[in-house]
């Protein structure tokens, strides 16, 4: 299959965007996270040892870019980030999975998209790959370290009222 150059630069930026762009790299990097207890601190040490990992990975895209004679261009954050800034780090825990699983539908996309023919195919699908497999394990690792959800009971009823019985069946 013959690919135009544009379609086969825009799958390597785009590799490129999800790589160095992840919701993970926003939390620690831009949304100053407010850690106020041990639970928190303990969170927000796991997003920086995710985000040392996924450094090396981001380097590699870098590195598949250069050997493909492409010129990374500078990916964005989507605007909706800036709703994740100033949270503590078990709040944004919190929202972990449905902020990451978009990335992986976008890799999942990537698949396939860049000739087999095209000499840079093997390390632009292998990377693909690795990035899948790193966003599924930070999944799973944030959401082993969030907190439950805390239970609130019902609300106690008001001095001097006496709550109605139950329904009898």
């Amino acid at each position: 299959m013959d690919q135009s150059p544009i379609e086969r630069e825009a799958a390597f930026q785009e590799l490129l965007g999800v790589a160095r762009h992840s919701f993970l790299a926003y939390v620690v990097e831009s949304s100053s996270p407010v850690a106020v207890d041990d639970q928190d601190r303990k969170v927000l040490a796991l997003f920086h040892e995710l985000l040392d990992k996924e450094r090396y990975y981001v380097t590699r895209a870098y590195e598949l870019l250069e050997k493909a004679r492409l010129r990374p261009l500078p990916p964005t954050y989507a605007i909706k980030s800036s709703n994740f800034n100033f949270l503590r780090p078990t709040n944004l825990a919190q929202h972990w999975t449905e902020q990451a699983t978009p990335e992986i539908e976008r890799l999942l996309g990537l698949k396939g998209r860049v000739a087999a023919t095209d000499p840079d195919a093997a390390g632009f699908e292998r990377l693909v790959d690795d990035f899948l497999a790193l966003r599924r394990e930070e999944i799973r690792r944030v959401t082993e370290a969030r907190p439950a959800p805390a239970v609130v009971p019902p609300p106690a009823p008001a001095p001097g009222v006496v709550p109605a019985p139950a329904p009898r069946t």
